[in-house]
């Protein structure tokens, strides 16, 4: 038989053959194949830390499986905190695009455009971990009207731990090396649950939208170790370089 949905990304109309299992299923692909097609899976991790490829940019600071940020980062209290990230797709031009709308416009609906292959990489990576969404501070929220890092969450089959709050941040009045000292130095994210002994000896997996520079998974890892967790990992959407990850690092 011959059924007829709209991609959810471009909103097209998709005519396709269906079977009785394809109605009954929830595997199909909510957006079409010409969308599908536009964004870039990570099939390289050469960094085992963050993730981060090797590139002409990067593949000179290299320290055997350290890229150079997380050989800088291991050198830091801070840094030594989050085991490793995954993240599932380049943060390239058209993941930027779906971001701006997702986040920034406000269209959490189009969560579900990554749920298949976000839910078979947890699976194959976390599936044992306690997940937990990064928290977002209370100005986002009430700016955005959704926490995006909850909505990632909630796509994986497993219940979620709480306990972990993000304040909202000062902000950033310079680009000064004084000042970036100071945004490194301030802690955003505190304990919640007067029980900090849930945390003890626990894997948890931090989810969040993007990895940038991996300084906001970092001081929520260091939180969590500082509770008694045994292995912080972080499990990201997206994962950015360059000029695109300070200027997303300055909206989250």
């Amino acid at each position: 038989m011959t059924g007829k949905r709209r991609c959810l990304y471009c909103m097209k109309q998709m005519e396709e053959r269906l079977s009785w299992h394809d109605l009954i299923s929830l595997d199909n692909d909510p957006v079409c194949a010409d969308c599908r097609t536009l964004f870039t899976l990570i099939h390289s991790r050469d960094c085992g830390i963050c993730g981060r490829g090797k590139d002409e940019q990067s593949a000179p600071f290299f320290q055997d499986s350290c890229c150079g940020d997380c050989a800088a980062w291991t050198q830091k209290d801070i840094g030594k905190a989050l085991d490793h990230n995954i993240s599932l797709y380049h943060y390239d031009e058209a993941m930027q695009k779906w971001m701006a709308r997702w986040k920034y416009r406000g269209d959490p609906a189009l969560t579900v455009v990554f749920q298949k292959e976000w839910i078979r990489t947890w699976e194959r990576s976390f599936s044992s971990w306690k997940v937990m969404a990064l928290p977002s501070g209370s100005a986002r929220m009430q700016e955005r009207g959704f926490n995006q890092a909850q909505l990632l969450a909630e796509l994986l089959p497993v219940s979620r731990i709480k306990g972990l709050e993000k304040k909202d941040e000062p902000k950033k009045q310079s680009k000064s090396t004084k000042n970036q000292r100071e945004n490194l130095m301030y802690q955003p994210f505190y304990l919640t649950n007067q029980q900090k002994d849930i945390f003890r000896s626990e894997k948890i997996l931090l989810v969040d939208d993007i990895y940038t520079t991996g300084t906001t998974v970092r001081k929520a890892a260091s939180v969590l170790r500082s509770a008694g967790a045994e292995q912080v990992a972080s499990l990201t959407l997206a994962r950015s370089t360059g000029a695109l990850s300070r200027k997303e690092e300055k909206a989250q």
